[in-house]
């Protein structure tokens, strides 16, 4: 079910960037710009590529800086390592960074957002990766947006960052009546009030 309708925004500066033309050099300079949160949503991240050293680097001059990663089955294991090195390391060096893997439970199956919020005011959605081939050897395009349209993207990444809401089939409910009942009506026998 969708928690983010479709909704009309007005975009008040739009960028567009090709890979491997200008996408990484732009988005390099577009994290350096930083002054108070970046929120990184990707598949995975490669450790060697230079745009998670730019965050790296936002986080050590004061920037809010929070990466969301896929927690699917194929990058789950690769995830959590880079999760918890980039939390360990903000925890020795008390840096403003924290890392997780997203829980989509049920509100969707797999993460395959490649996104980026700069101060909560321009955002970057495309095709890229944050890896090394696919910005300098794949075509993929990117936009940077500022403008009214940033806030579904912003508002996606917040419930992404906390986690799905859990859902209870209405079988499970059911079953789940009666042991909710009984413990009511044996926890009444046994207590009792005095006038």
């Amino acid at each position: 079910p969708t928690r983010f309708p479709t909704r009309r925004g007005r975009a008040s500066r739009v960028r567009l960037l090709v890979a491997p033309d200008n996408a990484e050099g732009e988005l390099l300079s577009l994290v350096r710009s930083a002054n108070r949160s970046l929120r990184v949503e990707q598949v995975s991240i490669d450790r060697n590529q230079p745009l998670l050293s730019a965050c790296v680097a936002a986080a050590e001059r004061g920037v809010r800086v929070r990466v969301l990663l896929s927690g699917a089955w194929y990058v789950r294991e690769e995830n959590r390592a880079l999760a918890d090195r980039l939390n360990a390391r903000a925890e020795r060096e008390g840096l403003p960074l924290e890392a997780r893997l997203v829980e989509p439970r049920s509100r969707f199956e797999h993460v395959h957002v490649k996104g980026l919020i700069v101060d909560g005011d321009r955002a970057v959605v495309g095709s890229l990766n944050w890896n090394n081939v696919s910005a300098r050897e794949n075509r993929e395009v990117v936009l940077v947006v500022s403008g009214t349209v940033v806030d579904t993207y912003r508002r996606a990444f917040a419930a992404d960052w906390h986690g799905g809401a859990w859902r209870v089939s209405v079988g499970a409910l059911l079953a789940l009546l009666p042991a909710v009942g009984g413990t009511g009506l044996v926890l009444s026998r046994r207590i009792s009030f005095a006038e």
